[in-house]
């Protein structure tokens, strides 16, 4: 599946229905650099989870819409990375909204 990834200057596109949201995702694990391509346009960081110490990954960035959310959990899917959280986060508020997710086990 191939994913749009949208850049910095259309993000506030006045045509758009709706703007990108920015999103983290943390999974478990730790992705190094070359899988950026494999995420595009997403930044990838090596973390540490702050409730059970394990090595994580958190992929943090602008998401177009839900489809594209979709695809993108459907990539670590595909890797058998374990998905801990997904965030919705409002920048301009720093305020973040806890998105639960339902997956297939």
């Amino acid at each position: 599946m191939k994913t749009h990834r949208l850049k910095q200057e259309d993000l506030h596109h006045k045509d758009t229905k709706y703007p990108p949201e920015f999103y983290e995702i943390l999974v478990q694990g730790q992705l190094d650099n070359h899988w950026d391509q494999w995420f595009e346009g997403m930044t990838l960081s090596n973390v540490e989870n702050d409730e059970s110490g394990a090595a994580c990954t958190l992929l943090c960035g602008h998401v177009a819409d839900q489809s594209e959310l979709h695809g993108l959990l459907i990539k670590i899917h595909d890797l058998n990375l374990k998905i801990i959280s997904v965030r919705r986060v409002n920048p301009e508020k720093t305020k973040r909204e806890e998105i639960n997710i339902q997956l297939d086990q």
